[in-house]
Parts: C-alpha cells; sequence; structure tokens
C-alpha cells in the first residue's frame, strides 16, 4: 500500500507544468497581475513580453496597463502566487 501512495505522489509531481518560452500566460503576483508571452524562465526569474498589467491597490481598486506590443518584465519565482496560461 505504501508504495502505490508513493507511486501516486511521484505522478502528481511529475505532471506539474512550469512555464515553457512562448508560451502564453498570466502570472499572479501580490501587488498585481502580469500577463505575456514567457521570454525565458532561468536563474530564479520568470522573464515576459507583458502586454497587460493590473495593479491592486486599497478598496479593491484596478489600475490596468495595456500594449499591444509588450514591455519586457522579469519577475522573482519566489514572489509569484500563481500561474495560468491562457
Amino acid at each position: 500500500m505504501k508504495i502505490i501512495i508513493c507511486l501516486f505522489l511521484l505522478i502528481c509531481v511529475a505532471s506539474a507544468k512550469t512555464p515553457m518560452i512562448g508560451d502564453q500566460v498570466r502570472v499572479l503576483m501580490s501587488n498585481g497581475s502580469y500577463s505575456g508571452e514567457v521570454e525565458s524562465f532561468e536563474f530564479g526569474l520568470l522573464c515576459l513580453n507583458c502586454t497587460e498589467y493590473h495593479d491592486v491597490k486599497e478598496n479593491n481598486y484596478i489600475n490596468g496597463l495595456y500594449s499591444p506590443n509588450g514591455w519586457p518584465v522579469c519577475l522573482g519565482v519566489n514572489q509569484i502566487v500563481s500561474i495560468s496560461w491562457s
């Protein structure tokens, strides 16, 4: 029984998805969210060509920035709350 549980845990951990270059992602951080295409993912940084940013302020006020061409942003992976793919 212990072997089955260990195998199940290994399979679940192995199926975790990591961002790949070219993926369209939305990254949620404590100060807001960034959307864009992954440029690189190394040295503890996730770098995006960011096309959309939403900053959450006090009283749920949301300030957004948009750019069809995007701008370069590198985010520290230890500050990322979640990543979703578009």
